[in-house]
């Protein structure tokens, strides 16, 4: 399996909010309202395909983006929350924005010209068709 599919970069507020007890604490939560976490991600490949399936339930299709910059492969979820004024005395409010970035680096043998994704049943699929081989070459030089 090619190991370029690594994740290369996450936020430092991830690293910092799983290492950090504080950050659990309900009245932090309700101050940040924002939940940022980063899904679940498989990377397999077969002789044809990269396949990537990222996996975040519930999630709209429509707030994904999926682009290539610099040799690497961006996923995106953005949804924001909306900040309505109502009068409503609330105890507890856990509706939020939530959003995540996950950049993997791409191997140098990607069609990115032809990479599909799809959202389906909680997973978004991406599926990056790999290049086709170059022939190789080969002369049979006779020895005199």
């Amino acid at each position: 399996m090619n190991k370029k599919f690594l994740p290369i970069k996450s936020t430092f507020f991830d690293d910092l909010i799983k290492r950090d007890n504080f950050f659990k604490d309900n009245l932090f939560d309700d101050f940040l309202n924002f939940k940022s976490s980063l899904p679940a991600l498989n990377v397999s490949e077969d002789d044809y395909n990269y396949q990537i399936d990222v996996a975040y339930p519930g999630a709209k299709k429509e707030n994904f983006t999926v682009h290539i910059k610099d040799n690497n492969l961006v996923i995106k979820y953005e949804n924001k929350a909306e900040n309505k004024v109502e009068e409503k005395n609330y105890h507890k409010k856990e509706f939020s924005s939530e959003s995540f970035i996950r950049t993997l680096e791409i191997p140098q043998n990607c069609d990115i010209e032809n990479i599909k994704s799809k959202y389906e049943d909680g997973v978004l699929n991406i599926n990056i068709p790999k290049l086709e081989k170059p022939e190789e070459n080969i002369k049979i030089v006779d020895i005199e």
